[in-house]
């Protein structure tokens, strides 16, 4: 072996030969596989030299990420520090919430811009709707976009399409124009609805995970609070095109942010985990595609119920309650709020416990007592309302997103089918939203309450789907990569 003789302590986490090692110099480890490409292991000390020869000799292959040049870009040459990964992170989900404020500034104002081109109030709703068909429509062609132009290549895509978007709502002059201007809008949130959670298993090690998720599930409300906030201030200060062009801003902004500063790292981290396990186990973890498609599916069960609560609650409160629309209003604004603590601590759960099915089978027991029995009651006390939507924000809107992206990489650890399986949230999202709209079918022909119990069927049959399917704290690879990653401080300290 160049460069010396490896430690007895070390095992090599790649399928290396003698004539593809790499060599090290004070503790910092670089590895050249010529079929994964180089690797940056701080806790594993190979051999001797420095990282220049290793360098000068390699011929790095990025080849998972795709053959192309445009598929390999923003793909660094080494597995990039911690800090460097957080820091990717961090300018993905700030362009995701860009995406979501987008999305979100058009209902503080929604009278005012469909009274601005003199549309009929009942085609209003169209400014949201053309976001959920396009939603289904564009969330498989985004997991393929994504795999075959390159994950930096499709946010710009995404960024691009956001752009045409809105500059045709811009300048348009009449209803019909500035609807194509929506449905562009919509369609690069659909793009980054299905490409952002599908970075992340790629870019955070399966130790750090769930930390991850738990942040990033979080992109969704902080869009929502930051459009509620700011739109009716810009607008009461410049009209209603203002948001269309904050929404400009932030969009350019944030994704030349991203441009710059987003690497990602040379093996996906997924990947680079089942090379942990084999090297462990002597064996290749079984993939089990599935059950992730069925855990991914299922979160249409959630979000059918969730936009149930969002959409109409604040008019049971209104109706039925007697509440004023601005208390009725937050506290729909509460449980969405209280959904950025509880969905951190739940990734760390996640991350710390390896028992991420059993935590999400509890969030869907949880949404479908409370949807059943406390939401929707009819008793006309506040207080069980408020009540419930605190336990609502801390539990099940929280839980249920954080978990389903955490557990879906973990049993399908190849990086293209954990892809397919994770857009499975984005459809159940878009049916979700659809489907919601019965609920208040359901109300008007019933009653609340029986429509909340129906409803309440939904997750309580999403609690049995998820039985059957397989768990990961028998698998262990939290364990697993928790120990390398504590390694790997341990090392970096030294």
């Amino acid at each position: 072996m160049r460069g010396g003789v490896p430690h007895q302590r070390d095992r090599p986490l790649l399928h290396l030969t003698a004539s593809s090692m790499g060599s090290c110099r004070n503790r910092v480890c670089f590895r050249v596989g010529l079929r994964k490409g180089l690797a940056y292991y701080p806790h594993e000390c190979v051999c001797r030299g420095t990282k220049e020869e290793v360098m000068s000799e390699a011929v790095v292959d990025k080849s998972a990420y795709g053959t192309s040049a445009v598929a390999q870009w923003g793909v660094a040459d080494d597995q990039l520090s911690m800090g460097k990964k957080w820091l990717s992170f961090a300018v993905l989900f700030i362009f995701a919430i860009g995406c979501v404020f987008q999305y979100m500034m058009v209902p503080p104002i929604l009278p005012q811009v469909g009274g601005a081109f003199g549309a009929d109030p009942n085609d209003f709703g169209m400014m949201m709707s053309v976001f959920a068909i396009v939603g289904i429509i564009v969330a498989y062609p985004a997991t393929w976009i994504m795999q075959n132009v390159g994950v930096k290549m499709a946010v710009i895509v995404t960024a691009v399409v956001s752009v045409i978007g809105t500059a045709i709502c811009l300048a348009a002059g009449d209803w019909t124009m500035m609807l194509v201007g929506r449905t562009l809008q919509g369609c690069s949130f659909g793009l980054i609805a299905v490409i952002g959670p599908n970075i992340i298993p790629r870019l955070i090690p399966l130790g750090k995970q769930g930390l991850a998720m738990g942040i990033y599930s979080m992109w969704f409300p902080v869009g929502q609070v930051i459009a509620t906030f700011t739109v009716p201030l810009a607008y009461g200060a410049f009209g209603w095109t203002s948001a269309f062009w904050m929404s400009l801003v932030i969009l350019v902004v944030t994704v030349a942010v991203f441009v710059a500063l987003f690497k990602l790292p040379c093996i996906p981290e997924n990947l680079l985990a089942e090379e942990r396990v084999k090297a462990k186990t002597g064996k290749i973890r079984k993939i089990f595609f599935a059950s992730a498609l069925i855990v991914g599916f299922s979160f249409v069960g959630f979000e059918l119920v969730f936009y149930a609560y969002n959409d109409f609650f604040a008019t049971y409160a209104q109706m039925v309650m007697g509440m004023d629309v601005s208390v009725a209003s937050n506290a729909i604004l509460v449980a969405n709020l209280l959904t950025i603590p509880a969905g951190v601590i739940t990734g760390i759960l996640c991350d710390k416990t390896n028992r991420r099915k059993e935590i999400l089978i509890a969030g869907y027991v949880v949404f479908a007592v409370l949807f059943a029995f406390f939401a929707w009651s009819n008793t006309g006390n506040e207080t069980m309302s408020w009540a419930c939507a605190i336990i609502l924000g801390i539990v099940p809107f929280s839980v249920i997103p954080v978990c389903t992206r955490c557990l879906v990489p973990v049993l399908c650890p190849d990086p293209k089918k954990c892809d397919w399986a994770l857009t499975g949230m984005a459809v159940g999202t878009t049916l979700g939203g659809f489907g919601a709209g019965f609920f208040m079918n359901l109300s008007g022909a019933l009653s609340w309450a029986t429509a909340g119990m129906i409803f309440a069927i939904i997750p309580a049959i999403t609690v049995v789907v998820l039985f059957f399917t397989k768990g990961d704290h028998s698998l262990m690879v939290g364990k697993e990569a928790n120990a390398s990653l504590e390694a790997a401080s341990a090392s970096e300290a030294e």
